[in-house]
């Protein structure tokens, strides 16, 4: 027989045992009574005995299908099964005339099996599952702080090195606007014409401003900024390289684009004014995926944050689920296994690069049709691709004009974002629940408090 352990916390649960009896000599023997135990004592149990009465019924004349009853003790039974040997005892009629004067005992030996996990120790796994929870949100929180450190101080200092880029750019483009600056700086002998060289080699790339920085700007600035943004720049080295989501096979596919059109992709678009961010053709951070695959620490740290605001969620809803939400908990497991899979199945689509390209061009058409003045400066991007000859022209100085406009507010932006910024990262992960669950006199606290 199978025994509901949280039925048998409650109340005295009776079992019954149906014996077949068959004759082991000639027919003419049949049964002329049965009786059982009179006590527990008599039965004996692999483990202490759970039961508080024994007794047998249907033994009448005749009778091979005696019953033996047991009235089970409140108890949470926190075995798996037990086994119980009682006697019986068959006074055996022999050609219907004849009574044995000795009664056969028989041992019969019954297996109880348990099932459902006792209420108590239901509750006590739940507790368990909290602390655990508990634990591991704390340990991975405490690994977020210690990694958004390292990025916030490269986010700094690559903030530092886009600002000194874009000035260097103003500069640039706006002397390109005279179409020589060797004319303009004649009164240097020989300086004129290398700066002619230099300065208007192009007008809308920002290759050259970069150049023109490197004089001024280290190295391991370009570095920084890799490691904080998961940008596509080829050509780093050291960390930068490998923190930066640029090992061999996250590169290869922008190796592919810029072997087609001659140059980057991200380079391509921010010529023609398109607004795109870094390492959006191949969305490494918001991709959990890539982020792991091409040790885009930012992008890891980010989609952490994602993996634990859901356990926050979960653990906030064991803790809440009958007390304050009058749901079970059972709400709480189907709602965590739904984030979880429509968070790894959701990241699996991110890794497909043509799903981020097309979701791109399908915001900028959005944006377009929100906002009509922005196809007139990603119009004039694109025209001016083809307008910066390597000797000024009438288009070169016309391209320059909103190139430097550009650059400008782009400087001005970069130095109220360092100035007003909490983040520089971008949008961030809303940690709400964890908020509430960790914070002093939140709801982890009222729930340690409650069980002290």
């Amino acid at each position: 027989p199978l025994l509901n352990r949280q039925l048998a916390e409650q109340i005295n649960q009776l079992i019954s045992c149906k014996i077949d009896l068959f004759p082991s000599s000639p027919s003419k023997v049949d049964v002329a009574s049965i009786t059982g135990p009179t006590s527990v004592d008599d039965c004996a149990a692999e483990e202490p005995l759970y039961f508080e009465d024994v007794f047998l019924t249907n033994g009448g004349l005749h009778s091979k299908h005696p019953i033996l009853m047991f009235r089970m003790a409140k108890d949470d039974y926190d075995i798996n099964q037990t086994t119980i040997t009682c006697p019986i005892y068959i006074t055996t009629e022999i050609n219907k005339t004849t009574i044995t004067k000795e009664p056969e005992r028989e041992n019969i030996n019954i297996t109880i099996k348990f099932y459902k996990e006792p209420l108590g120790n239901l509750y006590d796994n739940w507790e368990k599952q909290i602390k655990d929870k508990l634990k591991d949100i704390e340990d991975i929180a405490k690994w977020i702080g210690y990694a958004n450190d390292v990025i916030e101080f490269s986010q700094g200092l690559c903030e530092l090195k886009q600002v000194l880029v874009n000035m260097f750019g103003a500069i640039q483009t706006f002397l390109s606007i005279f179409g020589s600056t060797a004319d303009v700086m004649t009164w240097i002998p020989g300086v004129g014409p290398a700066i002619k060289e230099e300065f208007t080699a192009t007008c809308v790339s920002g290759d050259t401003a970069e150049e023109a920085g490197e004089a001024l700007i280290d190295e391991a600035l370009q570095a920084f900024c890799a490691i904080a943004n998961c940008q596509g720049v080829t050509g780093i080295q050291g960390a930068g390289k490998y923190l930066g989501g640029g090992l061999p096979w996250c590169t290869a596919i922008e190796e592919w684009f810029q072997g087609l059109t001659g140059y980057g992709s991200l380079q391509a678009f921010e010529d023609a004014g398109i607004p795109l961010s870094p390492g959006a053709m191949l969305n490494v951070k918001d991709s959990l995926v890539w982020s792991t695959a091409c040790l885009c620490l930012p992008g890891i740290i980010h989609n952490v944050q994602k993996y634990l605001e859901n356990e926050c969620q979960f653990t906030t809803c064991l803790i809440n689920s009958y007390k304050e939400w009058g749901v079970p908990r059972s709400f709480c497991s189907d709602q965590y296994a739904y984030q979880q899979c429509a968070y790894v199945v959701g990241e699996i689509w991110n890794a497909i690069p043509a799903s981020q390209f097309f979701d791109m061009i399908s915001d900028m058409l959005a944006e377009w049709i929100a906002n009509p003045f922005t196809v007139v400066g990603t119009t004039i991007g694109i025209i001016c691709i083809a307008e910066c000859p390597a000797v000024p022209s009438t288009g070169h100085t016309l391209c320059a004009i909103p190139r430097v406009m550009t650059l400008v507010s782009e400087t001005i932006n970069s130095i109220i974002g360092m100035v007003e910024a909490e983040n520089l990262f971008g949008p961030q992960v809303e940690t709400h629940w964890c908020d509430d669950l960790l914070k002093e006199g939140g709801i982890k606290d009222k729930w340690e408090e409650s069980k002290s």
